[in-house]
């Protein structure tokens, strides 16, 4: 019966502990051309020296801006050729892959990444973080939105002049109009 509590106990303390990939988009509304943070933050993550993961949003609506990649781990690149997390744009939206040092690993909380989409379209646009692996989680990944997992894009508003200002335009060009007539009957 020890062995059976001890085992449960065992069982229930790595559930407990499971890790969070949490999404926290800056705007829900924005107009076209605009731009949006996009922070992809790590919570309770295992030990671990290397993960992969999608990020999902309409590609057709938003284009990612590469050079506002911001993040606490390693830019592939930046600092060792080999190791770090990569950043490649799919149809589908975006690829992570991490690759860090096996003798330094990641864990606890730290920010995956941040970056800044630009509205290309109109629409509506959901988020969601799928295929997220890692050879040294021992727990599934829950995935949670600080806000909201949609994002609406619309055009922005045309300044339409007020029906008052055209009143007066129309009066001032007919005011134009008339004294330039009398002018022309005088000289006659």
């Amino acid at each position: 019966m020890k062995k059976l509590i001890t085992l449960m106990t065992f069982i229930l303390a790595f559930n407990a502990n499971a890790g969070i990939i949490n999404i926290d988009i800056t705007e829900t509304t924005i107009n076209n051309g605009e731009s949006i943070v996009v922070t992809l933050s790590a919570l309770n993550f295992d030990e671990t020296d290397t993960f992969d993961f999608d990020f999902e949003y309409d590609s057709l609506m938003f284009s990612y801006q590469e050079n506002s990649l911001a993040s606490d781990l390693d830019i592939f690149g930046s600092q060792d050729p080999w190791l770090g997390l990569e950043v490649a744009q799919w149809g589908f939206g975006l690829s992570f892959d991490f690759w860090g040092d096996i003798f330094a690993p990641v864990d606890g909380n730290f920010t995956i990444a941040s970056f800044n989409l630009t509205a290309e379209n109109e629409g509506l646009s959901t988020f969601n973080v799928i295929d997220f692996y890692s050879l040294g989680a021992f727990d599934d990944y829950d995935v949670t939105f600080t806000h909201s997992n949609a994002v609406s894009v619309t055009s922005a508003a045309q300044a339409v002049p007020e029906p008052s200002s055209i009143a007066i335009m129309m009066i001032a060009g007919m005011a134009l109009f008339f004294s330039r007539k009398k002018v022309i009957n005088k000289n006659s």
